[in-house]
């Protein structure tokens, strides 16, 4: 109970926006909870507090979310997706910690349009990032979503990248401005490589998925 409500009240901060993201990560669940400066990570059951993320900027952490496998938890930090990933491998445990590894932006790597035609991405206007999800895209390791007010963008880092791959391992694969704002993204791994994307009060959400 004491350590309930110490994640309670480190998890309620004055006027900053809440998300929390939970995984399984091999029959262990996990909790990334957003606390305005900071994201708390915590196990589920027996509620434990292993590892606190940040400080950074006040008010500046948005969103978070999890792999499918929890061996890596994205943080929307202002316009910035920080990715971190665990030290070590092994049995599921509350002595793992988490390590930045990379830090995305709207213009990371310069990115190029996945057709043949090797356009360059238009450039845009984007904001904070509302929303993180990770998706499966073939051909890459790892495939994050973010969605920033009117734009939509895929990082995607290379299949034969390391587990300890640096930021310079991933690009800006894909980029669009959209007509209305987006806040809420859900993403699908395996062959689908499906996302969904809606926002505030939206009653349809829309489903994105690669170009065969």
């Amino acid at each position: 109970r004491q350590q309930t409500a110490h994640i309670s009240s480190l998890a309620r901060p004055a006027a900053a926006r809440q998300q929390v993201a939970v995984t399984n990560d091999r029959g262990v669940l996990r909790l990334a909870i957003c606390a305005g400066d900071r994201v708390l990570l915590s196990l589920a059951d027996p509620c434990e507090l292993t590892q606190t993320l940040g400080p950074f900027p006040a008010g500046s952490v948005n969103c978070v979310s999890w792999t499918a496998s929890g061996d890596a938890l994205a943080v929307g930090v202002g316009a910035t997706a920080r990715v971190y990933e665990r030290t070590r491998d092994g049995g599921a445990g509350s002595s793992w910690r988490w390590e930045e590894t990379a830090v995305l932006t709207p213009t990371t790597g310069g990115g190029r349009r996945s057709s043949s035609s090797g356009d360059p991405l238009p450039a845009v206007e984007a904001g904070e990032l509302a929303a993180l999800a990770w998706s499966g895209v073939f051909g890459a390791r790892r495939a994050l979503w973010g969605a920033a007010a009117h734009v939509l963008m895929l990082w995607t880092q290379p299949a034969d990248a390391g587990a300890a791959a640096d930021a310079s391992e991933w690009q800006l694969a894909w980029r669009r401005q959209l007509a209305t704002p987006v806040s809420l993204l859900a993403g699908c791994g395996g062959a689908a490589a499906l996302l969904a994307s809606a926002g505030d009060g939206d009653r349809l959400a829309k489903v994105w998925h690669p170009e065969p």
